[in-house]
């Protein structure tokens, strides 16, 4: 239910941004899951309660492989690059 997925947010001292970020989706579909207007993807929710199992197990393994895959995406990110042509040649677009 969307109280649950509050709680457990609340209970992890998570943001809905940071919660949002550590399972892959925007801060709004945190926010629609919580009022009850969406419910979450089978995979985010099981990951929800995964890193909430871990939290009250006081390990971080989890926590911390999802952070290096945000930073990996991220990182990528920054390094694409959109070329366009112009009647002056090649050029980063805008």
């Amino acid at each position: 239910t969307g109280a649950e997925i509050r709680f457990l947010r609340v209970e992890m001292g998570m943001s809905q941004k940071r919660l949002a970020d550590s399972l892959g989706v925007d801060e709004q579909s945190v926010s629609l899951w919580e009022r009850t207007k969406r419910r979450p993807a089978i995979a985010a929710e099981r990951m929800l309660r995964l890193l909430y199992l871990e939290r009250m197990d006081g390990t971080t393994k989890v926590a911390e492989l999802i952070a290096q895959w945000n930073d990996t995406d991220r990182q990528e990110d920054e390094l694409r690059r959109v070329f366009e042509d112009t009647e002056h040649g090649w050029r980063l677009a805008a």
